[in-house]
C-alpha cells in the first residue's frame, strides 16, 4: 500500500515528538519546538494531531503498536517463553518512556487501565494473546478460565509496572518474577483435571470387581 506524503511527514514528527517526550516528558513538550525541530508550522502539527493531548496518545499508540508486533513474532515460540517475554517487551518500553510513563502514573492512579480503554481493540488482543499461552500451559483450562486469567494477569503486570514507576529495579527482574509467581500459582491453582477424573474412575472401576 502507497504511504501518502502526509503520513511520512506524520510519521517524522511523531519520531521526533516520541524522543522529545521520552527525555523531557509530556509536561516540558512544547509544541512550538516540535513544529521548529520538524521543519513545519505550528498549523501543521496541530492539523496533523489535534492537540498536544493527541500527540501523547499517538505516542502511547505508536508503543501499542510496537507490542503487538513483537507479540505477532513470537506466536511460534513455547508458552512461557511467550508470557516472559511479552512482560519484558512491556517493562522495556515502560524503562524507555519512564518520564513520560511517570507523569501519567502520578496523575492517575488508574493510568495502565485508562491506556487500555482508550484502545480497546489492540487491548483485546493482548487478553487474547494471553488467554491463548494460558491454554496451551494448561490444557485443562477451559475458555472462561483462560480469559479470567488473561485479565487477572494484565491486572497484576500493571501493578508492577506503576510499582517499578515508584520504586524502582530492575524491571526485567521483575518481569520474570511476575511470570515465574504467576504460572507457578496458576498451575497449583488448576491441577490436571483430566488426569484426576481418570484416576478416580479407574478406582471406582476397581471397587466395583
Amino acid at each position: 500500500m502507497k504511504i501518502s506524503a502526509t503520513d511520512t511527514k506524520k510519521a517524522r514528527l511523531l519520531k521526533i515528538a516520541s524522543t522529545m517526550l521520552e527525555h523531557e516528558g509530556f509536561q516540558q513538550l512544547k509544541v512550538a519546538e516540535l513544529a521548529k525541530a520538524g521543519s513545519v508550522s505550528i498549523s501543521t502539527v496541530y492539523a496533523m494531531f489535534g492537540s498536544k493531548e493527541g500527540i501523547y496518545l499517538a505516542y502511547i499508540e505508536s508503543k501499542i503498536a510496537t507490542l503487538l508486533e513483537a507479540i505477532d513474532r513470537i506466536a511460534d515460540e513455547d508458552p512461557v517463553i511467550q508470557l516472559k517475554q511479552y512482560a519484558g517487551f512491556i517493562f522495556g518500553m515502560l524503562e524507555q518512556g519512564r518520564l513520560v510513563f511517570e507523569e501519567g502514573v502520578s496523575s492517575n492512579p488508574l493510568f495502565f487501565n485508562a491506556v487500555s480503554n482508550e484502545f480497546p481493540q489492540s487491548a483485546k488482543k493482548i487478553h487474547s494473546f494471553l488467554a491463548t499461552c494460558f491454554s496451551k500451559i494448561n490444557p485443562d483450562l477451559d475458555r472462561e478460565q483462560t480469559d479470567l486469567l488473561g485479565y487477572v494477569f494484565s491486572g497484576q503486570l500493571h501493578g508492577y509496572m506503576q510499582y517499578w514507576v515508584v520504586a524502582g529495579g530492575d524491571p526485567q527482574v521483575l518481569a520474570g518474577q511476575l511470570c515465574d509467581t504467576f504460572i507457578c500459582q496458576t498451575r497449583g491453582c488448576y491441577p490436571d483435571t483430566r488426569n484426576a477424573a481418570r484416576q478416580q474412575k479407574r478406582g471406582s472401576d476397581e471397587n466395583r470387581m
